[in-house]
């Protein structure tokens, strides 16, 4: 298999062409080396043609009902792998994650095209709706009505510094957006720009190999917020996927917003992830949550969305041997590269201002792995400074977790219901005597979590069906849907319902024989009867 090369170039209706402006290149946050390869942002002109080129491929394959989408998605995850060697290579220069990390993540990646490719051929997510008429129904007859989710439009999706493969041009929002029918518009993370080059080439490749209008995938390059805002206003784009900070989430949701035409925004936007242990488990387990704990909010150097970032307990047996463990834990920790310079900076600025907040000193960072290294952090705090500073309250991304100590359990839940809409909570509790202040602190987070964890933790998000990645804001702009898992073709697909159609003109889901076998629900009832 060749090896793939990085030239700088965007993806524009099938042609690779360079950009306009300034040119940058990306660094290597361990070595400090600059990489090859020369990115200049997309001009307006360029975003035009890509997103036209989205809306003709759109318009191209409407008529096709989902006899696209399985072909492509199973044919882009097998070309990734066959070029998996050329792909980690750059990413691993590009973000300093180690190879097995990445090796792992490829095969999440091409997992989840294949799992929503499974979920296309299955057929029922269309959630096809059928109310035969009623000709005779007084004091009104009921016309022939039949429902079922189609493809939204042209999709515009940011992809994620943090995961170059999972969360990239290829990754979540792209193979939801593919399964539901939609092309797609990325504009490449600038800290693996080389890397989503790598799989814009690779999905070109399938796009002409399986015949595909070329329109299907476009890649461009950049940095301004100019770029992502005329991406966002441009009247075609009909859905957009962000994944990352909350500032960029919000931004990108008002840009939309404010259109004369509105378009849907599902922003992931991170969160604190809570953590509770309860006095059965703090007392029962001390030593081993806490190093569970530790190996969790350091996973990947921190830089999981799902990190643990607040820690809540109360006071009392294996308190003592909780925070010993812990406390030596992180004074032992090795240093570790984040992904780029910028997030180092940002972590450590916001673990000096949690620290000075509470009258303390960040410690010192003499860790020099590399340019991008830090060194974990951990800060203790009582409740009434968890509650007295909102800023504890905001997420710091990268190895760096607060641990509250709580007075009761009515201390306890306090601090809990000032917490904001989360991606994960997790409870730890062991045995009966924690029956009553669980019950009183599941509907809490029941409330502001889209996933609920019990006596495990939150880093780890399974690719599957049950998955929800995903919550209230400010985790994300849409609290009812996910980024991962099959549920997150829904994203990008509408409702349509059809009225006194012909049999001959109804697409395959809906026909009154059911050629495609799904399960439907006809009248009022699930069958895979005809209708």
């Amino acid at each position: 298999m060749p090896v793939l090369s990085v030239s700088g170039l965007h993806l524009i209706d099938g042609n690779f062409e360079p950009g306009d402006g300034p040119s940058r290149a990306n660094v290597d946050p361990a070595s400090g080396e600059v990489l090859p390869g020369e990115f200049r942002d997309a001009t307006i002109s360029q975003v035009d043609r890509a997103l036209q080129s989205a809306d003709l491929a759109f318009t191209t394959l409407q008529h096709q009902h989902d006899e696209w989408q399985v072909p492509f998605l199973e044919r882009l995850a097998a070309a990734i792998e066959e070029h998996s060697e050329s792909l980690i290579d750059r990413a691993a220069k590009e973000s300093a994650l180690p190879n097995a990390r990445l090796q792992g993540e490829l095969a999440r990646t091409t997992g989840q095209l294949r799992l929503m490719a499974s979920v296309v051929r299955e057929g029922s997510w269309v959630d096809a709706v059928i109310d035969t008429s009623q000709p005779d129904r007084k004091p009104a007859p009921r016309p022939d009505l039949r429902r079922m989710q189609v493809p939204i439009g042209p999709v515009v999706v940011f992809d994620a510094v943090n995961f170059p493969f999972a969360f990239g041009a290829c990754g979540n929002d792209t193979a939801a957006a593919f399964a539901a029918g939609c092309p797609v518009v990325v504009k490449s993370h600038p800290s693996h720009a080389g890397t989503d080059e790598l799989f814009a080439r690779i999905t070109a490749m399938v796009v002409s190999e399986l015949g595909l209008p070329t329109g299907v995938f476009n890649l461009l390059h950049g940095q301004s917020n100019d770029l992502s805002r005329v991406l966002v206003e441009h009247p075609v784009t009909s859905a957009v996927g962000f994944t990352g900070s909350f500032t960029g989430g919000t931004a990108i949701a008002a840009i939309a917003a404010a259109r004369p035409h509105p378009v849907p925004v599902f922003a992931e936007m991170g969160s604190i992830n809570p953590l509770f242990i309860l006095p059965s488990a703090l007392k029962t387990r001390p030593q081993q949550v806490a190093k569970d704990l530790y190996a969790s909010v350091t996973l990947g150097v921190g830089q999981f969305c799902t990190k643990p970032g607040v820690v809540f307990l109360i006071r009392g047996d294996g308190y003592g041997d909780f925070m010993a463990t812990l406390s030596e834990e992180f004074r032992s920790a090795p240093g570790g590269i984040m992904l780029n310079v910028n997030l180092k900076d940002r972590f450590l600025a916001a673990g000096a201002s949690h620290f000075q907040l509470c009258g303390k000193s960040l410690p010192p960072q003499t860790n020099s792995e590399g340019v991008a290294s830090v060194l974990p952090w951990l800060l203790p705090v009582d409740s009434s400074q968890w509650r007295d500073h909102s800023e504890l309250r905001q997420e710091s991304f990268g190895p760096g977790t607060i641990v509250v100590s709580c007075n009761t359990p009515n201390d306890l839940l306090e601090c809990a219901l000032l917490l904001d809409g989360q991606l994960t909570a997790t409870i730890h509790c062991d045995g009966e005597s924690d029956g009553t202040l669980f019950a009183q602190l599941l509907p809490v987070l029941t409330r502001i979590a889209g996933r609920l964890i019990y006596n495990g933790f939150p880093t780890g998000v399974e690719v599957c069906h049950a998955m929800v990645h995903g919550g209230p804001y400010p985790a994300t702009t849409s609290a009812n849907s996910t980024s991962v898992g099959s549920r997150g073709i829904l994203r990008f697909t509408r409702p349509l319902c059809l009225q006194n159609l012909p049999d001959s003109l109804l697409p395959p889901q809906l026909k009154h024989a059911n050629p495609l076998n799904l399960l439907r629900q006809v009248n009022g009832a699930y069958t895979r009867e005809k209708a």
